[in-house]
């Protein structure tokens, strides 16, 4: 999602296969982020592990699809969607962690 913000006009010119690692790699690399700066706490493998097996979840059938049968028209693809919901949830959890890591040094200080 972000690679839309960073390419503008690129995106319609990538194939779907290419989109979908992109967008895979972006949830892998939030949700990454976000366990390193929760210090891979249980409560962060567990939460990163339902994103990425959500993201795995949303983008692994229509890729399926799309190799398989090769189709020449669009595809409508509902799981697709769901990756606009995880890639979200990922950063949403990433700034929390954030947030949270800077309240706390702040109270141990005071």
């Amino acid at each position: 999602m972000l690679f839309r913000y960073l390419f503008l006009g690129v995106e319609t010119s990538i194939d779907d296969i290419p989109l979908r690692i992109i967008y895979f790699t972006e949830l892998i690399l939030f949700i990454g982020l976000y366990q390193i700066t929760s210090r891979f706490s249980r409560q962060s493998l567990i939460i990163g592990t339902i994103l990425g097996v959500g993201g795995l979840i949303a983008l692994l059938p229509g890729a399926i699809y799309i190799l398989r049968y090769n189709p020449q028209d669009a595809i409508i693809d509902v799981t697709f969607l769901l990756i606009y919901l995880f890639e979200p949830l990922a950063i949403l959890a990433f700034v929390i962690a954030i947030l949270r890591r800077a309240f706390k040094k702040r109270h141990q200080h005071s």
